[in-house]
């Protein structure tokens, strides 16, 4: 909704409702006045758009949708407010201000326009970091997300898996996702294919921390046996798998965590587990587009019968394929260094599309 409405660029109002971290009503004469001289022509008293006898010719946004105007981080925007819409391929009808307004100015407008938004909750774009391929990241998100697994097992086993997921937002704080796989399966010249086990999750955002740049999430994710287990397609059982999630950047360097318990219904079909999840990126810029390197770790922890462990490593690289980054692609490797080998290696990709934010090809 966001990169749909603002990303057409429009005037300098446009852009500034993303940067909504704050909630509460505290505008200043300074912020008002430049919020009066800069963006209400366009957008009115009431920040809900006046687009009559402007000349524009792209839909204007609603500056109280707290939905909207809490989805980009601070930086993005403050970039489009110094150079213009055209900064990110978006239309020329959002003019660059960068010479117009000094960064105090803009900093007091942002804090001017964001607090449009009445509703509190709303977690800050501030704390939106990169998704990585294993690690589920805490912040509440409207994506598509075609990911692509190859697995060389041991026995000469290898296994395809293609996985369609639909994110979406729910409220302020949660958000709903819906997975499917596809399966194909190659073991001693054999091969089987077909849809494995569909699963659904929902997770809400418990902690934000803005100016710490933390915050912690809950989910839980329900497997539903909707593959051929018969056929080595899925497991037969329901399996329940709650999580506690949480993200904190210093400075360039972002952490995100994942505790997760597997329970299966029936333990005589999967394995009671424990996984441990820590992702650390490096961000080489604030443009959603650039390279990120990354590194999982994953430590695995049977609950049942005997005590099989694994230590799992993935490297990764992650880069914007659109000119604004909101469709992006990660691709990396994930290699047992320690316990018991479920496999030799995996080779994953992620195409990431936030749908809202535009289309696969603008």
């Amino acid at each position: 909704m966001m990169g749909k409405r603002l990303g057409r660029g429009l005037c300098l109002g446009s852009i500034l409702i993303l940067l909504l971290g704050g909630t509460a009503w505290s505008a200043s004469l300074d912020g008002l006045a430049l919020y009066a001289k800069e963006c209400a022509s366009c957008h009115g008293k009431d920040g809900r758009g006046s687009p009559e006898g402007t000349g524009l010719t792209v839909p204007l946004p609603d500056f109280t949708d707290c939905s909207s105007n809490s989805s980009a981080s601070t930086s993005d925007w403050t970039d489009i407010i110094t150079n213009g819409s055209t900064f990110t391929g978006l239309s020329d009808q959002m003019p660059a201000f960068g010479e117009v307004l000094g960064p105090e100015e803009i900093r007091t407008v942002l804090k001017y326009v964001r607090n449009f938004c009445r509703e509190e909750g709303w977690p800050s774009g501030d704390l939106n970091f990169h998704k990585t391929l294993f690690t589920s990241k805490a912040f509440p998100e409207n994506e598509a997300v075609l990911k692509q697994e190859f697995i060389k097992g041991k026995k000469g086993m290898r296994e395809w898996t293609t996985t369609l997921s639909h994110e979406q937002r729910l409220g302020a704080r949660g958000e709903w996702e819906l997975s499917l796989p596809y399966i194909v399966k190659e073991t001693r010249g054999k091969t089987t294919a077909g849809p494995g086990d569909l699963s659904l999750e929902y997770k809400h955002v418990l902690s934000t921390h803005t100016e710490k740049r933390a915050l912690t999430a809950a989910a839980l994710e329900v497997v539903f046996p909707s593959g051929d287990r018969d056929r080595g397609l899925g497991d037969g059982t329901f399996t329940f798998e709650p999580s506690f999630l949480s993200g904190i950047a210093l400075r360039q360097f972002v952490f995100q965590n994942q505790i997760q318990a597997v329970l299966p219904l029936n333990e005589d079909r999967a394995e009671r587990q424990m996984r441990y999840r820590v992702a650390g990126s490096y961000v080489t810029s604030l443009l959603k587009r650039d390279l990120v390197p990354s590194l999982e770790v994953e430590f695995r922890h049977n609950l049942q019968g005997e005590s099989n462990e694994v230590l799992l490593l993935t490297p990764q690289l992650y880069t914007g394929l659109r000119f604004r980054g909101h469709v992006a692609l990660r691709i990396g490797a994930q290699i047992p260094i320690a316990g018991t080998d479920p496999f030799h290696y995996r080779i994953g990709a992620a195409l990431v599309w936030e749908y809202l934010e535009g289309g696969l090809w603008w």
